[in-house]
């Protein structure tokens, strides 16, 4: 019995001093770790952009006209200590909207100014050349526009007299508020200075519209005329903008 107490303090003491010696060795390990931590860069490039753009309705009644625009971006690598491969960005800015459509013995241009945002896009950069001093990155995202300058006209509507036979009547409308996809092509050459290719489509439906109203003089039983609709036509479709645009990197 004496034995077996002593063997089983034995036991307790070496288990109780090897817990302690495990324990230094792990809070070594742990604080030489903590201690050696290597914070790892993550690529990132802010950026300022301009050019010019080709505005236009997907219907074939609306001619296109020439707008501009101008946005700051933000882009960083989604894997730390990387240059090339998977970004992703974010952009905002001033563009242009608008149309140029015949209308019944007129010629109307529309215009407007919007804000935009493109809260997420995706861009992969690949490096071109023996030194990769060029990079090509296609990128597509998402937007939302809202107009913050208006001018289309006439917003109130047209009127145009047939005489006897009746009047034509015109009015047009738009959405304020536009939101879709957009897709393009970036080649930033000496690593500072870019040209992008873009195209901004809008699923809005209606963007632009024009309903035209075409009514007749007719006869009524007890005397005189009243106007009856014979024909109304309505034009409608999604915006599409074409957008080239030069850039600078802002950032070192």
């Amino acid at each position: 019995m004496k034995k077996l107490l002593i063997l089983l303090l034995a036991l307790g003491t070496y288990v109780s001093e090897a817990s302690a010696q495990f324990g230094t060795v792990v809070s070594k390990k742990i604080t030489s770790n903590t201690m050696n931590v290597i914070k790892v860069r993550r690529d990132k490039t802010f950026y300022f952009a301009a050019g010019g753009q080709i505005n236009t309705v997907l219907e074939s009644h609306y001619k296109s006209i020439f707008g501009y625009e101008a946005a700051l971006g933000y882009q960083w690598a989604m894997k730390r200590d990387t240059q090339f491969g998977s970004q992703l960005g974010i952009e905002a800015g001033i563009t242009s909207r608008g149309w140029e459509y015949d209308q019944f013995y007129a010629s109307n241009k529309a215009t407007g100014m919007a804000v935009f945002v493109s809260p997420i896009n995706y861009v992969y950069r690949m490096g071109l050349g023996a030194n990769k001093s060029i990079w090509f990155e296609p990128h597509i995202g998402a937007f939302v526009a809202a107009d913050v300058i208006e001018e289309y006209e006439p917003y109130n509507g047209f009127s145009y007299s047939l005489g006897s036979e009746g009047t034509i009547r015109t009015k047009t409308d738009h959405a304020t508020v536009d939101a879709g996809i957009n897709v393009g092509l970036r080649l930033w050459v000496a690593k500072r200075i870019s040209f992008d290719l873009s195209w901004r489509q809008g699923f809005v439906p209606s963007y632009a519209e024009e309903i035209a109203t075409t009514e007749i003089k007719e006869p009524i039983a007890s005397g005189g005329w009243r106007d009856k609709v014979i024909s109304e036509t309505k034009h409608a479709g999604m915006s599409g903008n074409l957008c080239f645009r030069i850039g600078v990197k802002l950032n070192k």
